[in-house]
């Protein structure tokens, strides 16, 4: 059974499974080089087809993983439309018109990915799906949470083996922020749903949104600078945060009642007057606070000790840590791409699960065994190298090009490596990366100036080989580490090793502990360096430059080269070089 999910909303993206595997998946920005392209993902849904050798004839179903797109106009506005709902419905219904006065699509939406383009109506997207042979009386929409619960238990290591606890967490979909699964004896139940009005999504991104970023993308951004902020004024904008939102009950809470607009401007208030960097700590704070309090309270009363976490939310590595370190949590699988680009996937898997039923599901369930599932950089390579050409770069082909990168890198310079496919999702992991010392502040601070150009307050992350995880990174429980989902505090030797991919106000480090099963090449790569240096870690950040998607083929990594303070780049088993 092939089933074809597509988000057609934030982070939009499409991905193709075949009887609950994965066979690809790609964010739209990435073939369209528009950061956070949030329209109907036409080049998504072509690439996956044409990636696979898949006919539009030979998908089974399409599934949506959103119900209610507030931009599909006129069709949505007059609350009907002819396509399947859940499977099942033959209407469609708007969000409540309650949520439509609230203001949320023109202070939340509009605001943070300045949409102001046209949408694609319903009967034009029915078109183009036609036009490549599928048939729309196979096309459901499936309820948003649902679908993130589906990529954090399906694809779970232990999938169809323990009982799982699944807690889902964004900012908004379908009118609400989240919830809780149950999964026991092979059957998986929702135990408690997040109202929109409790997001704690949108308390984060409406602050995000005050300190002068850009909401519903550079949260990480405040995760970021929180570190740096603790005292004791942040720690009494906390005791004021708190008295706004919490966990009640076991439940997450708005004590307020307030949305939308009047919400941020009671944040706005309650802020005011607090240095940015404290306001960045309590609002941290406040919600590894919430998260934990949140899960310890679900963990002791169904006794799971198993976890998966999947929504946006989640996408918040040092909340994530706070939940990993809790004495009752025994094993943790986060959804690597934990936003909602990922629902294309979680809504293809949704589907196939009803479909096959319950038992057959966890039975067949596979799990998440690669993130490489984008475009191919050879597959432009020819175009890629006559564009190196034409700018007069050095082009090598070493017999080795990983022994060479790991070569140039003992030496203490930055490669860019792209190389096979790309990498699904918000983290790069070797295919689509940027590689520097890790141990060399100077060289990071390089690559920051000249060609990450982020703010300056920003942690790399780094990838450890597994034989060298132990020495560096403080992880008494074993849990998997391999999708930079995770923080981990760094041992004493660690704190040489990872000395420019850490964060250097907590310590703390953003790991891919890389198995050669994973990525052979990369593995010998990193191996190799090892054997030169005797450090068994190097940083490695996504290969954009800041404020672009990270690179999808080879003329995307000449142009990013040619355009940055770059100087080598490892494309295929080419060596590209700036005189």
């Amino acid at each position: 059974m092939r089933i074809l999910g597509i988000m057609d909303s934030h982070l939009s993206s499409a991905a193709l499974i075949e009887d609950g595997v994965i066979l690809a998946a790609v964010r739209e920005e990435m073939l369209t080089r528009e950061k956070g392209h949030a329209t109907f993902p036409r080049s998504s849904i072509a690439h996956v087809l044409e990636a696979t050798g898949t006919a539009g004839t030979q998908v089974d179903h399409v599934a949506f993983g959103i119900q209610a797109d507030l931009f599909n106009t006129p069709e949505y506005q007059g609350g009907e439309v002819g396509w399947k709902r859940d499977g099942i419905a033959t209407v469609s219904r708007l969000l409540p018109r309650r949520v439509l006065r609230s203001g949320w699509v023109r202070d939340n939406w509009v605001a943070s990915v300045g949409q102001q383009r046209r949408r694609e109506t319903l009967k034009e997207q029915g078109e183009f799906l036609r036009g490549l042979g599928l048939d729309l009386g196979h096309i459901h929409f499936m309820e948003h949470h649902p679908c993130h619960a589906a990529t954090a238990a399906y694809l779970h290591p232990l999938a169809g083996k323990e009982d799982l606890l699944i807690f889902v967490c964004d900012g908004y979909g379908d009118g609400q922020a989240g919830g809780i699964w149950v999964i026991r004896d092979g059957e998986m139940s929702r135990i408690q749903t997040v109202s929109f009005a409790d997001s704690m999504g949108a308390i984060y991104s409406r602050v995000t949104r005050r300190l002068g970023m850009k909401p519903w993308e550079h949260e990480y951004k405040v995760m970021g600078l929180a570190p740096y902020g603790k005292d004791a004024r942040a720690e009494a904008l906390l005791v004021e945060l708190r008295t706004l939102y919490g966990v009640v009950d076991g439940r997450l809470t708005n004590r307020t009642r307030l949305t939308g607009t009047p919400l941020e401007a009671e944040l706005g208030r309650r802020i005011e007057g607090y240095r940015f960097d404290h306001v960045a700590w309590a609002l941290q704070r406040l919600l590894e606070e919430c998260m934990t309090a949140w899960v310890s309270h679900h963990v002791a009363a169904t006794g799971i000790r198993h976890l998966g976490l999947a929504g946006g939310v989640f996408l918040n590595v040092k909340a994530n840590q706070a939940i990993a370190d809790l004495p009752e949590v025994d094993d943790l699988f986060i959804m690597p791409p934990a936003g909602d680009d990922s629902a294309s996937i979680g809504a293809a898997l949704s589907l196939w699960a009803s479909l096959r039923g319950d038992q057959a599901a966890w039975t067949e369930a596979t799990p998440l065994q690669t993130l490489f599932l984008g475009p191919v950089a050879e597959q432009d390579l020819e175009a890629g190298l006559a564009m190196a050409r034409e700018a007069g770069l050095q082009i090598q082909e070493p017999d080795d090009i990983d022994k060479a990168v790991a070569e140039l890198l003992a030496q203490g310079h930055i490669v860019a490596r792209c190389t096979g496919k790309a990498e699904f999702g918000p983290r790069a992991l070797g295919h689509r990366s940027i590689l520097c010392p890790a141990h060399d502040l100077e060289a990071a601070r390089r690559l920051n100036h000249q060609i990450k150009q982020r703010d300056f307050w920003m942690p790399f992350a780094a990838t450890v080989l597994d034989t060298h995880a132990e020495r560096y990174l403080m992880n008494p429980k074993g849990l998997g580490a391999a999708w930079m989902i995770l923080t981990t505090h760094v041992t004493d030797e660690g704190r040489s090793v990872l000395a420019a991919a850490m964060h250097p106000a907590d310590a703390t480090t953003r790991p891919q502990v890389l198995t050669a099963a994973a990525e052979p090449g990369y593995h010998a790569l990193l191996s190799h360096y090892a054997s030169l240096t005797g450090r068994g870690a190097i940083l490695n950040t996504s290969f954009n430059k800041h404020g672009e998607p990270i690179v999808g083929t080879s003329c995307d990594a000449i142009s990013t080269l040619l355009r940055t303070g770059l100087r080598h780049l490892a494309l295929g088993p080419y060596l590209i070089q700036k005189g």
